[in-house]
């Protein structure tokens, strides 16, 4: 055997090696392995926890007044008021009523890869995470076919991967729909062609839904126009 030719085996191997190393390295940053496998212990954990939540985390009303009445003038109180006056609470199990509703909605309503689904978990101290795990909650209930990839990370290499696959996103609650669509918008510059998302909210306002609903741009000569969102919001009505 000649020196060259063992020489060029142990290049190709070498190479090999760390093109792996380096997809072992992107994977772990992007894939979630470990969310699967601690389901079970944490919606255990979320209903427990949040058992008779109505009483124990709904609006104090008696704090509410002592936190209008502590604003420095008269503007900042009916701010305050405003405030409280215009927010909702919601329960965790309303919260799990409309996630029920969402996934059946969902899987109802649209036709995608069932055997090849994509869903963002987000990090564990993240609302996306928890949201998640209701998601799947749900899912499990109704005997749906589960996603196959639970995403931590979004990168510009994932989006070119999943390659129109279904990526699933659910969210809990949009005030002005600002995070959440410079989010979308950096799955968007990654891959304008990639379309195949479905975004699931509990809760959206109409300043959020129409934030969220397009993409501001610019244009060939730099003018700012609007494109709507290539992806599917899903909402109850």
């Amino acid at each position: 055997r000649s020196s060259k030719s063992i020489s060029n085996k142990r290049s190709k191997k070498r190479k090999s090696s760390i093109k792996f190393k380096k997809y072992k390295e992107y994977y772990n940053r992007c894939y979630d392995d470990n969310f699967i496998i601690n389901y079970n212990k944490n919606i255990i954990k979320m209903d427990e926890i949040n058992k008779d939540d109505t009483e124990r985390y709904g609006i104090n009303k008696i704090e509410a007044k002592k936190f209008i009445n502590e604003q420095l003038s008269v503007v900042r109180q009916n701010s305050a008021k405003d405030l409280i006056d215009n927010t909702i609470y919601l329960s965790y199990s309303e919260l799990n009523t409309i996630v029920e509703k969402l996934v059946i909605k969902l899987y109802k309503e649209n036709i995608f890869d069932l055997d090849n689904i994509y869903l963002y978990v987000g990090k564990p101290c993240k609302s996306y995470y928890i949201m998640a795990i209701l998601f799947m909650k749900y899912v499990y209930k109704h005997g749906l076919n589960p996603p196959k990839y639970f995403i931590k990370n979004i990168e510009n290499k994932l989006i070119h991967e999943i390659n129109g696959k279904p990526l699933i996103i659910i969210d809990d609650i949009s005030y002005s729909g600002t995070q959440l669509n410079g989010f979308l918008y950096k799955i968007y510059e990654s891959n304008k062609k990639y379309s195949n998302i479905f975004i699931l909210l509990t809760v959206l306002n109409t300043v959020s839904k129409n934030v969220i609903s397009n993409f501001t741009v610019r244009d060939k000569y730099s003018r700012r126009i609007k494109v709507p969102l290539p992806y599917k919001l899903i909402y109850l009505d």
